[in-house]
């Protein structure tokens, strides 16, 4: 039990036990101080070797929260992007997700409000995905309305 401790629950303590205390206490603080000394600031690294950490740190972190920040929403979006690096990228690096992220959002968004009238939502689900990617492609490859 600590000298607070102690204190507060009012026990009595004899002149030994205090000494002792206060030994415990420099030997504490020497121990601080050695610990102070082991440690060396590294004067200047190399600059590569920092960037290489920096990046290692940052794919970490992006590996991390990875899933909660690539939503079916944010695929959806990128693949509706006007930006034609974009477009360009989406293009090159078809990813299947994206497909099953597109249905999803379709699914969650739009087919609830249409679901009133139509008897079969799995027919209706999938002309909408039709749909979305046929304008999808007129819409990258600058054909029909958005000529």
């Amino acid at each position: 039990m600590d000298r607070f401790a102690k204190n507060i629950s009012k026990e009595t303590v004899s002149e030994g036990e205090i000494g002792e205390e206060q030994e415990e206490e420099s030997v504490d603080e020497d121990d601080i101080e050695d610990d102070e000394e082991d440690f060396e600031v590294e004067e200047e690294s190399d600059p590569m070797e920092l960037q290489a950490k920096t990046v290692a740190n940052a794919t970490s972190i992006w590996e991390h929260y990875k899933p909660r920040l690539l939503t079916n929403g944010a695929r959806v979006a990128y693949l509706c992007s006007p930006h034609p690096t974009i477009i360009a990228h989406s293009e090159a690096h078809k990813d299947p997700t994206n497909n099953i992220a597109v249905e999803e959002f379709i699914k969650r968004v739009i087919l609830p409000r249409r679901q009133r009238n139509d008897p079969d939502p799995n027919v209706v689900l999938a002309q909408l995905v039709d749909k979305f990617w046929a304008e999808r492609d007129d819409f990258v490859k600058k054909r029909g309305f958005f000529s």
